[in-house]
């Protein structure tokens, strides 16, 4: 399987988040306040700009109800996380 690259994976994992966010009616800045992130650094990951730590990562999951585990579960349905990039981490 093909290997992505740091911009798939920050596309893709943008992308999941946003769908989240409006899922639930939420905007960036009530994500922000939920959350306790930068809501310019929210809109930032959404668009695939930037990459978020792991603790930041927590922070959203936390504002989006929802767990890391699962984020990370819609990013492979996604083709974020190839099974074979896996077995080389």
């Amino acid at each position: 399987m093909k290997q992505n690259s740091n911009e798939d994976v920050q596309v893709i994992l943008g992308a999941v988040l946003k769908r989240r966010r409006r899922n639930l009616g939420v905007t960036q800045q009530q994500l922000s306040d939920m959350s306790g992130v930068n809501r310019t650094f929210i809109c930032n990951v959404e668009n695939g700009q930037v990459n978020p730590s792991f603790s930041i990562l927590l922070k959203l999951s936390k504002g989006l109800r929802v767990k890391p585990s699962t984020l990370l579960a819609w990013c492979e349905r996604n083709g974020l996380l190839a099974p074979d990039s896996m077995q080389q981490a």
